[in-house]
């Protein structure tokens, strides 16, 4: 991409721009549809065109500039430095209604014996498994492995050291 320090490729068709690793099989970083056919896409500059920002500049069938902030590309240039403060203000945001759950296959449900929760209140369908309560999971766990106090010892030394971070 235009003088990147990474490797990464842009490429476009008129409604997607596909920004990926051809270092990598299969790693794409980013598709962007865009809200108008596309006519050209660039990276902003971050200084003395030097092609290292994170700011997707896109010309389209319309009469104004898409533009798309991709952190993992760069940096804001300083032009538009706010983007970086509401990028920080999204990491520190706060939880979401899933936070409180933990995502399991089918497989792992059998080895926690828990395969009748299937159905029940206390299993979410979601894609190729389903979501339980946090703690109910924790429960499950201890029953399944009992065995796992060492695990859980090194578990609760981590959460005390990151809380006194």
């Amino acid at each position: 991409s235009q003088g990147t320090q990474s490797s990464m490729v842009i490429s476009a068709d008129p409604r997607v721009i596909k920004i990926w690793d051809p270092n990598k099989q299969d790693k794409v970083l980013v598709n962007v549809e865009t809200a108008a056919p596309l006519t050209r896409a660039v990276i902003a500059p971050l200084n003395n065109n030097e092609y290292t920002s994170g700011l997707l500049l896109a010309a389209g069938d319309q009469s104004r500039i898409m533009a798309y902030y991709i952190p993992k590309l760069g940096p804001a240039p300083r032009w538009c430095s706010f983007l970086e403060s509401i990028t920080e203000e999204l990491e520190e945001a706060e939880p979401t209604a899933f936070d409180d759950f933990r995502f399991v296959s089918k497989s792992e449900l059998a080895e926690l014996k828990a395969e009748h929760l299937i159905g029940t209140n206390h299993t979410k369908p979601y894609m190729h498994g389903f979501f339980i309560d946090a703690k109910l999971y924790r429960s499950l766990k201890a029953i399944a492995q009992p065995f796992n106090y060492d695990e859980w010892r090194k578990e609760q030394q981590q959460k005390k050291t990151q809380s006194q971070a």
